[in-house]
């Protein structure tokens, strides 16, 4: 009995482990910012980590910030975006939610564009560039 289950362990973390890809750095040009993305195959979602650079006004608690990724298609403009989403708070303590949307398929010299909402009612457009994939 003790085998069989040793062997079930055995084949849940092996098959955990393949689902899961090699993670993908995206460095933020111009800043010192940069998302770790994991690719759950099995879920189809990235898992994320997002470091807050070196000049933030602010530094949440948790730095890295986890988050989720997923991919999207849009029709207008055409293509897809890699949408990673995490919140971080504000100044004085309050969450702040932020949408980063990636160029996909991830390539240097794709675009991102960074979107925020502080009370889920209202967004805005929080910032915009090119990264570079390491």
């Amino acid at each position: 009995m003790t085998r069989h289950i040793a062997g079930i362990l055995l084949a849940v973390v092996a098959s955990a482990s393949a689902a899961a890809a090699r993670p993908v750095t995206i460095q933020i040009d111009g800043l010192c910012d940069t998302i770790t993305l994991t690719k759950d195959k099995t879920l189809a979602l990235y898992a994320t980590s997002h470091v807050i650079g070196c000049v933030a006004k602010h530094v949440p608690s948790s730095n890295p910030i986890p988050g989720v990724g997923v991919v999207i298609k849009r029709n207008v403009p055409k293509g897809k975006v890699l949408g990673v989403s995490d919140t971080v708070p504000d100044n004085l303590g309050a969450p702040v939610a932020y949408l980063t949307n990636l160029d996909y398929p991830l390539v240097t010299g794709g675009a991102w564009t960074a979107y925020a909402t502080p009370d889920g009612k209202t967004i805005t457009q929080v910032g915009a560039g090119t990264y570079t994939v390491r």
